[in-house]
């Protein structure tokens, strides 16, 4: 497991470049005001939309329901460091701390 470093702290939109299975995407997380929710979308290398609005919700799969064999082999999901279920709100402010992204390789998923 991989953990995606988050470089949200001010910002509502932000991009950035990671490398999974060798290969380069631009990750995209937008946060949206009225549904209080952070959402995710994943661009090729240059630019081309391979997902487009996924609700980061924690502990629930991202990529590979959408059998795009672009997208990475593995799993993305935000993960919860505290594991409480009993409070379990994603907020604006605790991306990138309480939760965080991870890339789960194909490899671990088997």
């Amino acid at each position: 497991m991989i953990q995606i470093e988050m470089f949200q702290k001010v910002s509502a939109d932000f991009n950035q470049t990671i490398t999974l299975d060798g290969n380069q995407f631009n990750l995209r997380c937008t946060w949206n005001t009225r549904e209080e929710a952070w959402y995710l979308d994943i661009n090729n290398a240059v630019g081309s939309p391979l997902l487009v609005g996924s609700r980061l919700s924690p502990d629930t799969p991202i990529i590979r329901k959408y059998g795009n064999d672009k997208l990475p082999k593995g799993e993305i999901m935000l993960y919860d460091t505290k594991q409480d279920p009993s409070n379990s709100k994603v907020t604006f402010d605790n991306l990138g701390g309480r939760y965080i992204l991870v890339y789960i390789t194909a490899k671990e998923l088997l």
